[in-house]
């Protein structure tokens, strides 16, 4: 029945789209910078998907990385439809059919959601440098790469506090 009910919705889709239109956008697009964004799209999402397996590994989820990759892409697709990219939390519910904990599960999404978060903060700093002419010369810049990665480093390695916390809140509830 459900899949009737979302056959119906894709007909009801269908019917709505200009085709016309569609085939005019397609037929003024630049073809190699669009196929140079796809590729670029694939390997982006294909990069974070094996990003989060190292979460997932690092929580002592073992699943294999294709199942990974399909889960990933699952809930990034979830994630574009609905509100604030709750979907992405989906990918809890997907693994958990795998008899993994939930938990673990949840603190791998978070990780994976803080380290994206990281990496804006970082770019988006960098940027707003560049953008309002923040004096910053090369060594300077290396510096501050650097100091970015050594941070990220102690966030995600064993003797920093977060690790020590996710362990204590995973052996109460394993």
């Amino acid at each position: 029945m459900l899949k009737l009910i979302g056959f119906l919705i894709f007909i009801y889709i269908l019917f709505q789209i200009e085709f016309l239109v569609l085939v005019e956008i397609f037929r003024e697009m630049n073809l190699p910078v669009f196929s140079l964004a796809f590729v670029l799209f694939l390997l982006l999402n294909w990069s974070h998907a094996v990003k989060w397996k190292y979460c997932m590994d690092f929580m002592s989820i073992n699943i294999p990385t294709w199942d990974t990759i399909k889960i990933f892409w699952t809930g990034l697709f979830l994630g574009l439809i609905t509100p604030g990219k709750l979907g992405e939390f989906l990918k809890i519910y997907f693994v958990g059919e795998t008899d993994r904990s939930r938990l673990r599960v949840l603190l791998s999404v978070i990780l994976d959601r803080g380290s994206d978060l990281l990496t804006i903060l970082t770019v988006g700093m960098f940027s707003v440098m560049v953008v309002f002419g923040f004096e910053m010369n090369l060594t300077q810049f290396v510096l501050s790469f650097f100091l970015f990665i050594a941070l990220a480093c102690l966030v995600l390695g064993n003797d920093f506090r977060l690790n020590r916390f996710i362990q204590k809140v995973l052996e109460r509830h394993a």
